[in-house]
């Protein structure tokens, strides 16, 4: 049961850190060549990028139950609080998505573009102190 969760749970890692990258690039290029039209684009992989983070959380959540994980260490509390951080960032990130959709301004879209490297560091983060407190 454990090795399944532990799938899912990477799988959640690619799907997020694949949607992430994807909507950066997508979106650098979309800005430098408006005429490609490629917002749809961007709009589907920020949707990837929600699922794999939606998966991160459920799976995470299921197998700190599932082990028992010891809330008092302190890489795992660190974890959780970047967690929290990275939910928020997400929050923002696609909230500027539907604002773009309203408003058609490319402001919004350099402020994602500052926001996704910020969420982006912010899992390799998340990444080292699971390696940290797991392995």
């Amino acid at each position: 049961m454990y090795a399944t969760l532990l799938m899912l749970h990477l799988l959640g890692l690619v799907l997020g850190l694949g949607g992430a990258l994807g909507a950066r690039l997508t979106g650098d290029y979309g800005r430098k060549h408006p005429e490609m039209g490629l917002f749809p684009l961007v709009q589907q992989f920020a949707r990837l990028n929600a699922v794999g983070l939606l998966l991160l959380l459920v799976t995470g959540v299921w197998m700190s139950i599932k082990m028992g994980a010891d809330m008092g260490v302190a890489t795992y509390q660190v974890k959780l609080i970047l967690v929290v951080v990275l939910v928020g960032l997400s929050g923002m990130i696609h909230a500027n998505i539907a604002r773009f959709k309203r408003q058609k301004d490319p402001v919004i879209l350099q402020k994602n573009r500052r926001l996704q490297t910020v969420a982006m560091a912010v899992t390799l983060l998340i990444v080292a102190f699971a390696t940290v407190t797991f392995y």
